[in-house]
């Protein structure tokens, strides 16, 4: 498959979540990848919702960044917010339990993606999924 890039920048609220989801779905119906769009839109949903809500505390007059890049037979989803970060190390080999409402993201992101990749500082994450569904 060929490289497909975008790039947003949303404002620290929860609406723009649904409003960018729904353009994702739609640019992978475009692109033939209709078998991926649960699984990038729950990933997705997950980092930018953790983003929005931790990282920027919900201030809408912050920004969050978003990158979905598909090349080489992957998915690359990539987050960052201007927050000051958080020990993901800690964090990294611990599940929660199924009836958890809060705490489920690393869970979610490990489940759904082939790779989680967060910077020191712990304020960007980077999800790499294999395509399983390729036109």
């Amino acid at each position: 498959m060929k490289e497909h890039r975008k790039i947003w920048i949303l404002p620290a609220d929860l609406r723009s979540v649904d409003i960018l989801c729904s353009s994702v779905k739609t640019w992978f119906s475009k692109l033939n990848l209709e078998g991926e769009i649960f699984a990038v839109t729950l990933l997705l949903r997950e980092a930018l919702n953790n983003a929005i809500i931790h990282g920027c505390k919900s201030d809408n007059s912050l920004s969050v960044f978003c990158e979905i890049r598909i090349q080489d037979s992957r998915i690359r989803i990539t987050v960052k917010d201007d927050g000051t970060g958080f020990d993901w190390r800690q964090r990294l080999n611990r599940c929660t339990e199924p009836t958890d409402t809060s705490g489920r993201g690393i869970c979610i992101y490990k489940l759904y993606s082939d790779k989680v990749v967060f910077n020191r500082k712990g304020n960007s994450v980077s999800l790499i999924r294999r395509l399983t569904f390729q036109e």
